[in-house]
Formats: C-alpha cells, structure tokens, sequence
C-alpha cells in the first residue's frame, strides 16, 4: 500500500471516530426522568409560584463558593439544582416536601420543608453557619421567606454540617 493511497482510509476513519465521539457527547445532556426527577409545571395551566435558591457567596480560604439552593420537590430531584440556585424554580400551588442543601468545598448540610405553596407567591431560601465553640461542629440553618412580606414561612430549621476534618478516633485510621 503506498504513502497515497493511506490518506483516504486515515481521513475517513478519522471522521467516523469524531461522529461516533460526537454521538456519544451528544447524549450527555442531561434530560429529566418522569418519576425520578422534578418535572416543573408549565406557566399558565395551573396556579403556581416560585422559589429562588440562596445568594452564592464566592469562596474564602478554600476558594469554592458557598451556596444553599432548592434540591428536591416531593422527593423528586432537581435537575443542575446548584448550578440553578440564582434561577426562580417554579411550583405548582399547594402542599409540597422541599429539600434544600448547602453546599461549600466539602461541607454538606440539608433539610426539609413542608411547604404551603400560594398561587402567585414568590418565596426564596435562606441560610446561615455557625459552629459550636465547645464540639468544634458546624451547624447551617435553613428558612423560607416570602419575598413580598420578608415574613419566614413555617419553621427555621438548624442542621449539622458534615465534611471537613473529623476530631473522632478510628480504629482504621492513625492519628
């Protein structure tokens, strides 16, 4: 086989191994799943309202960001949920589970909410960090707000924050 007669065979296989690499990725975009993840209501046919994740705060000392944003809906998970946090999610009217979570390098808290949804309301996700001085543990707490009251809607929740570095013993770990 000469030098020449190579090239149509290498050009073409090289288109075939790009449209086949182009299929593939193709595929990856994320789609949601009827059953499995939250599908949100289309504007117009029922009464609904929204919610808005927390404000992202750009990271510190470990250079990520830390943010708190609407997880699931009924147990249903929400698709690129952190990277919607700044995005209105929108809600059917009516009672829904919320799951939020923050999220900061490594460190992970969530809780849930039973919320009332009202028609028409605009409702956002707040959060706050503390740590206990005495445990050494971090502790978020979570509420929901009513954007056009700036009333707290149901309960605020105080959950631990797991992550980090561990002060416990391990039998499988040497300290």
């Amino acid at each position: 086989m000469s030098h020449l007669s190579r090239r149509p065979f290498v050009a073409s296989l090289a288109f075939v191994l790009l449209a086949g690499l182009a299929a593939l990725l193709g595929g990856c975009v994320t789609q949601p799943v009827e059953g499995r993840d939250y599908m949100a209501p289309a504007p117009g046919i029922k009464p609904t309202a929204t919610i808005l994740g927390a404000a992202s705060k750009d990271g510190s000392f470990f250079g990520g960001s830390e943010s708190a944003y609407v997880l699931m809906v009924d147990y249903l998970t929400v698709l690129n949920a952190a990277e919607s946090a700044g995005k209105p999610l929108l809600l059917e009217a009516g009672s829904h589970h919320i799951t939020c979570e923050y999220r900061y390098s490594n460190f992970v808290s969530r809780a849930t909410f039973k919320l009332n949804v009202a028609p028409g309301a605009a409702y956002q996700l707040k959060y706050e960090t503390s740590a206990d001085s005495a445990t050494d543990r971090r502790f978020c707490d979570f509420w929901i707000v009513d954007t056009a009251s700036g009333a707290t809607v149901g309960a605020r929740q105080r959950q631990q924050v797991s992550g980090g570095r561990s002060k416990s013993s391990s039998l499988f770990r040497p300290e």
